[in-house]
């Protein structure tokens, strides 16, 4: 069996080794030489493919023709900059072509409040106000610095110390109460660690019980 090369049009015969289904799909070029030229495209400098460089000294941008060095040692640049890449996107599924209706316009509800920052009652994050909720009187910078230095001044979720994270850790309260200041009730979280705390309340109760056991 064989096939004539599609760059150099040489004749080429399959190997022993190679799979007929194999052979009928991928095998298009007599050498890697040549699917590296197939690779590069037609616009690329024959003279730069010929060097025996391992890989070219430049490309030729496929949109505005534009020579681009290889100072990286790359094995192929399509485009000189993001604004080719997105001109050779148009009129392709990964972009959004002009003229088409957005999915979420006039649906009311998360999709809105997401989009266009909704906040209050309106908002799919809405806690019933929660958040205006006043802290008890003994929740305080002293007790806050008895919970940072019980938890020895490192984040209880992720493991970072306070000279990691450049700031002081948050107090968060398990149950969500702000009035049950109880040092059982209390743990150090880093800023990051504490705003994933803000959803899936249910989930983190649980996950911060189960570490006040094992403490026990």
């Amino acid at each position: 069996m064989y096939k004539y090369c599609l760059v150099c049009g040489k004749k080429f015969y399959k190997s022993k080794n190679c799979s007929l289904k194999v052979w009928n799909t991928t095998h298009k070029f007599c050498s890697i030489k040549c699917w590296y030229k197939y690779k590069i495209g037609k616009k690329q400098s024959k003279e730069q493919i010929d060097k025996k460089t391992k890989y070219p000294r430049f490309f030729i941008c496929e949109i505005c023709g534009k020579r681009i060095k290889n100072n990286k040692g790359l094995k192929l640049i399509r485009f000189c900059s993001q604004k080719c890449h997105g001109i050779s996107q148009l009129g392709s599924n990964l972009g959004f072509k002009k003229g088409n209706i957005p999915w979420n316009k006039g649906l009311k509800g998360v999709q809105v409040a997401w989009n266009k920052g909704i906040k209050g009652k309106e908002s799919h994050a809405y806690q019933g106000g929660k958040s205006f909720e006043p802290y008890g009187l003994e929740f305080n910078e002293d007790l806050k610095e008895v919970i940072r230095n019980r938890d020895r001044r490192k984040c209880q979720l992720c493991g970072k110390t306070e000279l990691e994270n450049e700031q002081k850790l948050d107090v968060h309260h398990i149950d969500y109460n702000k009035k049950n200041n109880d040092p059982i009730n209390l743990v150090s979280l880093c800023r990051c660690c504490h705003s994933k705390t803000n959803t899936c309340r249910n989930y983190w109760i649980k996950y911060f019980d189960s570490l006040v056991n094992l403490r026990k």
